[in-house]
């Protein structure tokens, strides 16, 4: 895929999209990064489901209105996506850059495999970042922290466990960096096998 068109979703991840990291209560908290659009127009999240995978979700309005539809990824494929649009990102680049860094803690540096069963510091890793994910989304394109390029602040285990009042000894552990993709690769052409593209109603 060019450049064109990798800055072209990423104007609609920061005009129309959405970058969240949600909490599943009934698979042990277990926490997921998501990333979607909605649109009421059909062709351009079926484009964008061929093109990078994920679910294509109808919600049926009224007569005389449009119905609406939401494409969205997950977990890794999400982190895949965001690592090729993060050079075009504006208004939701520090969204990305704390999505980056949450997904990278959950897989094995070395082998690239998910890790086995959490710790309790992970849990609440996790969580800080559920936290502050949702502090970037809640301030609007117009605050500091987050919009027009500046970077996320970094948040650390015992940094949440102080605004929560939670005891630990652990010592501060640094926070990985996204690595950004230069935009000299993210030039290169992402081939995709064609798929049946089928609509699942809401």
């Amino acid at each position: 895929m060019k450049r064109t068109d990798l800055a072209y979703i990423a104007g609609i991840i920061d005009g129309e999209g959405f970058i969240t990291i949600r909490c599943d209560r009934k698979a042990n908290d277990k926490h997921s990064l998501y990333v979607g659009v909605g649109n009421t127009e059909r062709w351009l999240l079926e484009w964008l489901r061929a093109n990078f995978g994920g679910k294509l979700v109808t919600s049926h309005k009224p007569e005389g209105y449009k119905d609406f539809f939401q494409w969205a990824i997950v977990s890794r494929s999400a982190g895949n996506f965001l690592k090729l649009i993060l050079p075009y990102l504006k208004l939701k680049k520090g969204q990305a850059e704390l999505a980056l860094q949450f997904q990278e803690k959950k897989y094995n540096e070395v082998t690239g495999k998910r890790r086995g069963s959490r710790t309790s510091d992970e849990v609440i890793y996790e969580k800080a970042c559920q936290v502050l994910m949702s502090t970037l989304n809640k301030r609007g394109k117009h605050d500091k922290a987050g919009a027009y390029g500046n970077p996320v602040p970094s948040l650390s285990k015992d940094d949440y466990c102080r605004q929560e009042g939670v005891e630990t000894r652990d010592e501060n552990r640094p926070v990985n960096k996204s690595q950004q993709i230069p935009p000299s690769q993210a030039d290169e052409e992402i081939v995709h096998p064609p798929r049946k593209l089928e609509e699942q109603d809401a």
